[in-house]
């Protein structure tokens, strides 16, 4: 596991984002974390449409933390409500 995590680092090192997940400000149980991980947001329970009964549906997980992220940085959006910084997902 240790190759692996130097290999992570370094492949942030050269520009690229770890997400984790957070609510209220700590990290979800199902979120990883280290001190890799350089980018936190909401990832929690997040509603979007879907095809049920009521149109709609929440999940939880890194991908939906992972879109907050991208959002704030392609635009602006939610910029807020995403922390980004060295070793911010630290366990």
């Amino acid at each position: 596991a240790g190759d692996e995590i130097r290999a992570i680092q370094a492949t942030l090192e050269a520009g690229m984002l770890a997400v984790g997940s957070r609510t209220d400000g700590v990290r979800d149980s199902f979120s990883n974390c280290g001190t890799w991980v350089n980018a936190v947001a909401a990832g929690s329970d997040t509603v979007s449409g879907y095809p049920s009964p009521t149109g709609w549906a929440s999940w939880s997980g890194t991908s939906f933390a992972t879109a907050r992220v991208s959002a704030a940085i392609a635009g602006g959006q939610g910029v807020n409500d995403v922390m980004v910084g060295t070793a911010i997902g630290a366990c």
